[in-house]
């Protein structure tokens, strides 16, 4: 099975976010870099097929190093928002000479369900980094890139619950051209209009239109709230993107809750000092957790008092 490559430059490009696909007996590799070339990375144009740009990188310099580089082979990509995936695997696998075999619309839904898949399959690896973040600071930084990465947006904002106060929410990550003061560093969600709204849990669309927010919800409570602004090609945001945010707000929640409460037991001894016995806090969030396994597993749980 012949192998090509695509080169997507992408704002925060990374070869973890790199993903292959394989339909109609061909295999496409996606290779995301930065739009500028670092020390530790320079790209060999003319091992790649296609090469994605985004328009707002595509000046003069670059493109010519591209076109330089890559005489007689593929064509270069201008975007806005997300990288015309779809299209560039097009290109490889039925523009090529050597292609032979299914064309027309069978063949184009194969392609653009095989893009489709691997994409959400990179969205819930993201996912998954979120859950085995090690602390709050870093959390929220990869919360927010992901919203950002995702939906292509030009700025994020994110509030979380206080432990004193369940109801105010307080600003805990910004990101990008807002300003805080316009924002609110902190509001109590049931004063606000949008609190009813922000109870229901799913992504919605507020004025401007061209803005989302993003319910962070655990156990059916609200512990924090995503402002997504307006995306970088000023489109407005479709069901795929309320798809997409709804996926990320239901890993971030958890991992948000998650890193909250191993806070908490830092904080609290695990052991009497005088006696050496766990302390009544261990005790009770031991038995938080296998509680949660027994109904997971829909086996039975004892509790013996001595």
């Amino acid at each position: 099975m012949k192998t090509s490559r695509i080169l997507v430059l992408q704002e925060n490009g990374a070869p973890d976010s790199d993903f292959r696909l394989a339909v109609l007996g061909r295999t496409v590799e996606f290779e995301y870099r930065p739009p500028r070339p670092s020390s530790a990375w320079r790209p060999d144009l003319p091992s790649f097929a296609a090469v994605a740009v985004p328009i707002g990188q595509a000046d003069p310099g670059l493109i010519e190093a591209l076109s330089g580089e890559q005489p007689g082979g593929g064509p270069v990509f201008l975007y806005r928002g997300d990288p015309p995936l779809h299209e560039m695997a097009r290109w490889v696998i039925w523009e090529t000479p050597e292609h032979e075999g299914l064309k027309g619309p069978v063949a184009d839904r194969l392609l653009s369900e095989s893009v489709e898949y691997y994409s959400m399959a990179s969205l819930y690896q993201q996912c998954l980094r979120m859950m085995s973040s090690p602390d709050e600071e870093h959390l929220l930084s990869q919360i927010t890139d992901t919203f950002m990465s995702e939906l292509s947006a030009g700025s994020c904002v994110i509030w979380l619950s206080t432990a004193d106060e369940p109801d105010e929410l307080v600003i805990a990550s910004a990101r990008g051209s807002i300003g805080i003061e316009t924002e609110g560093s902190r509001f109590f969600l049931s004063q606000s209009a949008i609190a009813e709204t922000v109870c229901k849990g799913a992504p919605f669309r507020a004025e401007p239109e061209t803005q989302l927010y993003v319910p962070l919800r655990h156990r059916e409570r609200v512990i924090g709230l995503v402002k997504v602004g307006d995306r970088k090609d000023r489109k407005g945001y479709a069901q795929k993107d309320m798809q997409s945010a709804q996926v990320i707000s239901d890993y971030a929640a958890s991992a948000l809750n998650t890193v909250s409460r191993l806070g908490r037991i830092d904080k609290i001894p695990m052991r009497d000092p005088e006696t050496g016995a766990h302390s009544a806090a261990f005790l009770s969030d031991y038995f938080e957790k296998e509680r949660n396994k027994a109904v997971r597993f829909h086996r039975p749980l004892s509790l013996l008092f001595l």
